[in-house]
């Protein structure tokens, strides 16, 4: 077939890989953003935080509810994970305390989305992703159009290829290490988890 090349070697697409700097600077873009919708001031900061902390792919992000989060805020249950699967996401304890602020300050039920636009409405993709631009853009990352990123699916590339960085710095076995980082993005495969490993500058 004549995507028989596409099929098996993908699209071409070579995700944006963020450097530390610009993912600090696109928290203090969600931090300090003044205009817009009360829900992009009080769902963003923690959301981009949520995406790059853990990996979390968007639509895992968007379902989690309340009930999800464990006492302490420490681990996720991801129920809504690709291929049906599900699986627990050990937080960091600096994303911990941005979660557990967050609870306090918004006192969900069990039930609630965790990301919600007011009634109980969880926050839609295509809402997420115009937060984002416009977090992009209060940075001063460039975006390249649609199609072209840098893209929310990005987050999660730079978590793999920050967390490998990590590792390497750390002294740590990559062989050792790539089975745990792919059980962690959930992915069934580890040459699933290689795709989103690519070298960078830093």
């Amino acid at each position: 077939p004549t995507n028989a090349h596409e099929k098996l070697h993908g699209s071409g697409f070579v995700p944006y890989i963020f450097t530390h700097k610009e993912i600090k600077s696109i928290f203090v873009a969600a931090d300090n953003l003044s205009t817009g919708s009360t829900s992009f001031q009080r769902c963003a900061p923690l959301l981009f935080r949520l995406l790059y902390g853990t990996g979390l792919r968007i639509n895992e992000a968007l379902s989690l509810r309340i009930s999800d989060i464990s006492p302490g805020c420490k681990i996720l249950l991801i129920r809504q994970a690709k291929n049906d699967n599900f699986r627990l996401v050990p937080m960091a304890s600096s994303l911990t305390e941005h979660m557990s602020n967050y609870l306090e300050q918004m006192n969900y039920s069990e039930d609630d989305y965790l990301f919600q636009i007011g009634s109980g409405v969880p926050v839609r993709k295509n809402t997420a992703y115009d937060w984002f631009r416009e977090c992009l853009w209060k940075a001063g990352i460039p975006h390249k159009g649609r199609g072209n990123g840098p893209r929310m699916h990005d987050l999660r590339h730079t978590f793999a290829v920050h967390s490998l960085q990590k590792a390497v710095e750390n002294g740590t076995d990559i062989n050792a290490f790539l089975p745990i980082l792919s059980t962690y993005l959930g992915h069934q495969r580890i040459s699933a988890t290689e795709r989103y490993l690519r070298l960078t500058a830093e």
